[in-house]
């Protein structure tokens, strides 16, 4: 595009300026709805094929067909050269739209922008303050000033109904245009205001599709070319209550009605009619959801679009985003609504607004940006192209409106500009107008080959509507699109190469122009016939060469006398050449492309690693630990040998057994391992007495094997209350006394052990001391402990306080002996039987003999002998000890009796007349 032009066209501001209000108008990059095309109710939002201007369009788009089908690009390029119409070979001329304003009984129109602010949102050469374009200087700037939009704006036109009788026809919640009552109204609303306008209005100035470019000029079809209503409320399309942006026809809002008729003259006879009209919000601002703001241009220069016969290119069935934000007949109006995208290469072209220039030489080509150099490149598929394909090359950058779209983008961020790659399919573009399903389904008629081949414009879960993964080399760095690649240079018709590939992509400059080369032709390919193999071509190694090569050039192909697998699991051995060239040889490259393959042997490894105790031999003999090559199918066989303690255990790897010999052909390499495992031995160790009612555990040992065992009762049964877990613990508690002799099993891989034990259950263990009797000083004693339960063998010993002096406990339980002082006396005896033990405290009180006075007195003075034995001892005990009773043994008795101490006399005289000698 001519620099010029582009100041012509836009407001005269700094580019800083500039940029900053399209990026800061953007929106909010949500990803919305475009427009209604279809109700509820299954009618299809359109107006027909021949309406507004689609018919000068298809008279167009047709022509343009034949100039390039017959080469004739002067022709097919002149209108956009000159910047001026030229021949039939563009849409071209002034589009006159009305812009009318409809507004409800209940609103409040003094508070809305009026006619002359949207005035100078459409018509004008300078848009109001912040907003960047107005939508004739949007599609000056998109056309390349072939196309002026003029018109005049009216209103408003309030309806004689309130707004809750419109738009709440078909429920609170639902849409106006889901049911019949609804498009009823709404064509009520819109033939009020026509009603009203129309005494002031002579609408033939509307009327100018036909080819002279002179509204009402007699070539014309006497009807508006199309109408732009307004409303006063933000469309359903932007989350909010009024009707959603859509086109169609009044004649069918109601089954049977017709266009309105105006009072004004047709040329061609009769009265102008009005009948396609689209609708748009009238408010919204920037983000579309503002009611205060006026609208932004977005949606309305998409439904233009419709009106100079450009289909929708979102998908209209929505499984896809069709093009996505890459045009402003897929998304590209949302993404920044003040500054809506540019159309795509495609639309362009039907509409003769670009240069066409065709590829049909290989090279190195240059493509400058699509705004500024105004060229897009197209090649045709080489070969059968029944639904006539060809692909559209621009190159998409941040310039004019598309700088909004470009740096802000969506819901994927700003995109990268470069190249991008339109594959057009003919015959499904042919569907429109019959049917708004471009790209809807599973071929595009217009979609973007994706340069990161993520696709995310096919998904509408964990998709996108455009990134900077898209154009070429964009963030994925992508330099080619040929048949190998992904996306591939491939037909939709077949699925087969499109002749030619794209590589070397490069961008020559940031926001400039983009360089690529081109090549024509059949790949030729190189490989080995086993591509593990590599293959050398141009001294460069390939598992698989596969490249379009300049016809005539000669190349160098090779291949390594024997080489390694990348993993050495195989070793390729070169045998031929398909086309009988030595090992290294040249070749000349053809246009048609060729196919050579290395003929290659293979000859596997196998491998043998060895864990535990052992080894392994084979036959043939082969150093199986570093790992020995065999021709493919040869048979070999392996075995295992243990050591003496040891056992083999089973082959793991590339193949699974237990016995110790495998035998093998090798159509395949071979990384087996042979595990030895030291031989599994069971330990019963030396099980304790159970008692019967306690609980009990007792732990099986094993060692050897892998180390992991399960035990198994494998003989007898063990004693009741008891049983045997996976890992070896004999638990539980026993109920009843017994000796049981059980074999039990332990399993480690695919050894097994045996061994045998006995398990005891004992009575519980208890112990008794009767009812002893009581000790008397002096006097000898002896009482016996009993027990019961346990072994039935008993040891006792005492563990706690004491016994009174002279008595003592022995190993059998009896306590025995000669009390020798008087006192209570306790003390906690233990018996023992097996793992048994158990306590008893015993309480003994020894007493003193009952003597009296006299008693004790005569047997001292000797005039009688009273006391017997166990007395006496009694009283020597009680006194000096030293075995005779004497004065010293009777005054302790005194003493510790409190006898009364009239008796000493006696003893005392006695005592002295016997010189103090004892009896």
């Amino acid at each position: 595009m001519n620099p010029l032009f582009l100041r012509r066209v836009l407001r005269p501001l700094p580019v800083a300026a500039l940029l900053s209000t399209l990026i800061s108008t953007a929106g909010s990059g949500q990803e919305r709805r475009v427009e209604a095309v279809r109700t509820a109710d299954g009618v299809t939002l359109d107006f027909g094929a021949q309406m507004a201007w689609r018919a000068k369009t298809q008279r167009v788009a047709r022509f343009r067909q034949q100039l390039l089908a017959a080469g004739r690009l002067g022709e097919l390029n002149a209108a956009v050269r000159a910047g001026a119409a030229s021949g039939t070979a563009a849409v071209a001329g002034t589009f006159r739209l009305p812009s009318v304003l409809v507004a409800f009984s209940d609103t409040d129109t003094s508070a809305l922008p009026q006619a002359s602010r949207y005035d100078s949102l459409f018509y004008t050469p300078q848009s109001i303050a912040g907003r960047p374009y107005t939508l004739r200087t949007l599609y000056q700037e998109m056309s390349n000033g072939l196309l002026s939009i003029d018109g005049a704006t009216y209103g408003w036109f309030p309806g004689p109904n309130s707004r809750s009788y419109y738009l709440d026809a078909c429920g609170t919640s639902a849409s106006a245009l889901d049911c019949p009552t609804g498009r009823q109204r709404l064509r009520e609303l819109l033939l009020a205001a026509l009603s009203a306008l129309d005494p002031s209005v002579d609408f033939g100035q509307y009327d100018n599709d036909g080819p002279d470019g002179i509204p009402n000029s007699g070539d014309d079809d006497g009807i508006v070319d199309l109408v732009q209503f307004l409303q006063p409320v933000v469309g359903g399309e932007c989350g909010g209550r009024g009707y959603w942006a859509h086109k169609f026809q009044l004649s069918d809002l109601v089954f049977g009605s017709g266009p309105f008729t105006t009072d004004d003259p047709a040329a061609g006879g009769g009265s102008i009619k009005i009948d396609p009209y689209y609708i748009v919000a009238g408010v919204g601002g920037p983000s579309c959801t503002d009611s205060r703001q006026i609208m932004a241009i977005g949606t309305a220069a998409h439904e233009l679009g419709h009106g100079l016969g450009l289909p929708d290119l979102y998908d209209t069935g929505g499984s896809t985003h069709g093009i996505g934000e890459w045009g402003l007949m897929g998304s590209g109006n949302y993404t920044s609504l003040v500054s809506p995208a540019h159309f795509e290469a495609w639309s362009k072209e039907r509409l003769g607004w670009v240069l066409v220039r065709e590829l049909t030489e290989p090279g190195t080509y240059e493509l400058g940006p699509v705004v500024l150099s105004d060229t897009v490149f197209l090649i045709r598929p080489v070969g059968s192209n029944p639904r006539g394909e060809y692909f559209l090359l621009e190159n998409k950058q941040a310039h004019g409106s598309d700088t909004s779209n470009m740096q802000t983008g969506g819901k994927a961020g700003p995109k990268r500009g470069g190249l991008l790659v339109w594959h057009i399919d003919s015959a499904k573009v042919a569907v429109w107008p019959a049917s708004n399903t471009v790209n809807s389904g599973a071929v595009h008629g217009v979609a973007l080959e994706e340069a990161d081949g993520m696709a995310h414009l096919w998904k509408q879960t964990g998709g996108n509507r455009g990134d900077s993964g898209d154009p070429y080399p964009g963030s994925a760095g992508a330099l080619r699109f040929s048949f190998d690649t992904n996306p591939a240079a491939l037909k939709n018709h077949d699925g087969g190469f499109v002749g030619w590939e794209i590589d070397s992509v490069v961008q020559l400059a940031p926001a400039g122009a983009v360089r690529f080369a081109l090549r024509f032709g059949t790949p030729t390919l190189v490989h080995a016939s086993d591509t593990v193999a590599e293959v050398i071509v141009d001294g460069a190694r390939y598992r698989k060469f596969s490249q379009i090569l300049v016809p005539g050039s000669v190349h160098t192909v090779s291949i390594d006398s024997v080489q390694l697998a990348p993993d050495s699991s195989t070793r390729f051995v070169f045998d031929s050449w398909s086309d009988g060239g030595a090992r290294t040889h040249e070749i000349t490259a053809r246009v048609e492309g060729d196919t050579l393959i290395a003929a290659v042997s293979r000859w596997y490894r196998i491998r043998v690693a060895v864990t535990g105790g052992g080894e392994v031999q084979s036959d043939p003999a082969l150093d199986l630990g570093a790992g020995g090559y065999l021709p493919e199918g040869s048979p070999v066989a392996v075995w295992a040998i243990p050591k003496p303690d040891s056992v083999f255990e089973g082959w793991s790897g590339d193949t699974a057994a237990t016995a110790d010999t495998l035998h093998l052909a090798m159509r395949r390499p071979y990384q087996l391992t042979a595990t030895f495992l030291p031989r599994l031995i069971a330990d019963a160790g030396t099980p304790a007495e159970a008692v019967r009612g306690r609980f009990y555990r007792h732990q099986l040992e094993a060692r050897g094997g892998t180390g992991s065992y399960r035990w198994t009762l494998a003989g007898g049964s063990l004693p009741a209350g008891l049983a045997l877990g996976s890992y070896g613990l004999i638990s539980g508690t026993p109920a009843e006394p017994g000796v049981d002799t059980v074999v039990v099993r332990v399993t480690s891989g695919s050894q097994q052990a045996e061994v045998s034990l006995v398990l005891t259950v004992r009575e519980v263990l208890t112990a008794s001391a009767g009812t002893p009797p009581g000790p008397v000083m002096g006097k000898p004693y002896a009482h016996s402990l009993t027990a019961s339960g346990g072994t039935g063998s008993y040891s006792w010993r005492l563990v706690q306080g004491e016994l009174p002096p002279g008595l003592s406990l022995d190993g059998a339980g009896t306590i025995a002996g000669i009390p020798e002082a008087t006192g209570r006396f306790v003390a906690v005896t233990r018996v023992v039987s097996g793992s048994q033990q158990a306590e008893l405290p015993v309480e003994l009180t020894v007493t003193a003999p009952p003597l009296a006075t006299s008693t004790v007195v005569s047997q001292l003075l000797g005039t009688a002998s009273r006391l017997n034995a166990d007395e006496l001892r009694y009283l020597d005990l009680l006194g000096n000890r030293n075995g005779s009773f004497d004065v010293g043994d009777f005054l302790a008795w005194v003493e510790a009796t409190g006898a009364p101490s009239s008796v000493l006399g006696p003893v005392l005289e006695r005592a002295g007349g016997a010189g103090g000698r004892k009896p």
